[in-house]
């Protein structure tokens, strides 16, 4: 995970949120603890596969062209490819392996539809794109939480699952999240001198979220901006 950290210099910290806030997510709609615990460690790695492509597609300060694009799409696949023989994370594989994919099929890098996506992919889907919305890039600003919901709501049942994002929209309202501060991405945007630093002077940290024990539940468009999720 820290070569990813390292190597895609816009989004430090990216895998930890979509890790911390998918775990919230399950536990709101009541998803037991060991799927939780699945949900958590498929999440952290669920870019891995980002390791096998070129850092001057992943740190492009701009959208994407085509050759760049297919390139960028396989990543899932590198991921699976680098996990499959780890037989602990062998259950959250169909989440690194599924995490573009849309309900509608338009997703990638299979192109399957609802029928293959499980509740923790669709989980992990919608929260990161979630994070990625609310993350500064160096070629666009965050957008607010409210901004990213509307957002989710607006392409739910074709990209994301209503279920989930109700709940995403519950729990980042209750834990007052808020849109990733990167000094780096907000230098880049700027065009300014990136300086060396550990990560942890280059953003601003929300805090660790536990993988709480179990609780009693109660019962593509344009790559940068429409699609979200698509890198």
């Amino acid at each position: 995970m820290k070569a990813i950290e390292i190597k895609d210099l816009y989004t430090r910290g990216h895998s930890e949120r979509v890790s911390q806030l998918s775990v919230h997510v399950a536990e709101e709609l009541g998803v037991g603890y060991e799927q939780r615990r699945i949900t958590k460690y498929a999440a952290l790695l669920h870019d891995v596969g980002k390791v096998g492509v070129p850092l001057c597609i992943i740190n492009k300060p701009g959208p994407l062209d085509d050759d760049e694009f297919a390139k960028m799409q396989e990543h899932p696949t590198i991921g699976v490819e680098i996990l499959h023989d780890i037989d602990f994370l062998e259950p959250a594989i169909d989440i690194v392996r599924y995490h573009h994919e849309r309900l509608d099929g338009r997703g990638y890098p299979h192109g399957v539809d609802e029928e293959h996506l499980s509740r923790l992919v669709r989980i992990v889907t919608a929260v990161d794109a979630f994070d990625a919305m609310t993350s500064t890039r160096s070629y666009r600003r965050a957008l607010s939480v409210e901004e990213a919901i509307a957002e989710l709501e607006r392409c739910s049942g074709a990209q994301f699952d209503a279920e989930v994002v109700a709940a995403l929209t519950v729990c980042v309202r209750r834990l007052d999240w808020q849109p990733t501060v990167d000094f780096a991405s907000e230098a880049a945007l700027h065009g300014a001198e990136i300086p060396n630093a550990p990560v942890g002077e280059l953003r601003r940290s929300r805090g660790a979220l536990p993988l709480r024990r179990e609780r009693r539940a109660d019962a593509s468009s344009t790559r940068t901006s429409r699609s979200w999720g698509t890198s």
